[in-house]
This record gives C-alpha cells, sequence and structure tokens, in this order.
C-alpha cells in the first residue's frame, strides 16, 4: 500500500497528487497540510484521554479536527467564490469547535499536550482568514 501511494506523490507538489499541482496560492496547500497534521495530533492526544472522557469528549474532537482538512480540501476543489468560501467557513466553525473541546479536555485535567492542538488551530485559523480575505478581495 505505501509503495502504491509513494508512486502516486511528485515532489514538485510537495507529496501531493499531481491532480493538485493547479491549485491557486501555495498557502492553501500549506494551511491543508497543517490541518492535517494537526487532526492527526489530535486523533493521538485523544486517545490519552482518560476512559470517562473518551467516550464523549474525545469522539467530538476528532470529529472537529478531522473535519477542517475535509472541509479545506472541499474548497480547494471549488471553483466559485461563493463556494470555496462556505467550505472555508464551515473550516472556521470546526476549528472553533476544536478549540472549545480542547479547553474542556484541559480544564479536566486532560493532557496538556492538547495545548499544541489549540496553536495549531490558531495559525491555521489565520491562514485561512487571510485566504478568505485574497478570495473576497479576488487576488
Amino acid at each position: 500500500m505505501q509503495a502504491m501511494l509513494e508512486n502516486r506523490r511528485s515532489t514538485a507538489t510537495g507529496g501531493f497528487p499531481e491532480r493538485y499541482a493547479g491549485i491557486g496560492h501555495l498557502d492553501d496547500l500549506e494551511v491543508y497540510r497543517e490541518a492535517h497534521r494537526m487532526a492527526f495530533e489530535v486523533y493521538q492526544q485523544s486517545a490519552a484521554l482518560p476512559l470517562l472522557e473518551s467516550c464523549g469528549l474525545a469522539a467530538e474532537m476528532r470529529r472537529a479536527a478531522v473535519s477542517v482538512p475535509f472541509t479545506l480540501a472541499a474548497g480547494l476543489g471549488r471553483t466559485g467564490k461563493r463556494e470555496k468560501l462556505q467550505c472555508y467557513i464551515a473550516a472556521q466553525v470546526s476549528i472553533a469547535e476544536l478549540r472549545e473541546r480542547c479547553m474542556q479536555a484541559m480544564d479536566r485535567g486532560c493532557p496538556g499536550s492538547l495545548f499544541e492542538a489549540l496553536t495549531a488551530s490558531d495559525r491555521i485559523a489565520v491562514r485561512l482568514h487571510s485566504m478568505m480575505q485574497r478570495i473576497r478581495e479576488g487576488t
């Protein structure tokens, strides 16, 4: 499986398949990559949540974290300004939900390593905001 994935990747697109090579700004791909890494980290960190919390809070954190790269990818695939913005707004909402769930977990004494997810979500939110501004301004 790994060999098959490696064959589909290109160094020209930073390890992403060729079909993503024509996407607008490089920042668009960078923010996606960062969101993907953040979702992976949240999955790892939420595994450390106490059993009582793991049923509800961890599942909500994972859903919100995974939703960010999914909606970013959907936005990257859209050509219309309005459609792109709708996807990016949905990603912003997921970031806000993830931040709230991480803060709840930290307030309950869960791992401080969730702080990394909070800082990553802040970086993603800032980059996402600038992407949306570029779209609105038409640049």
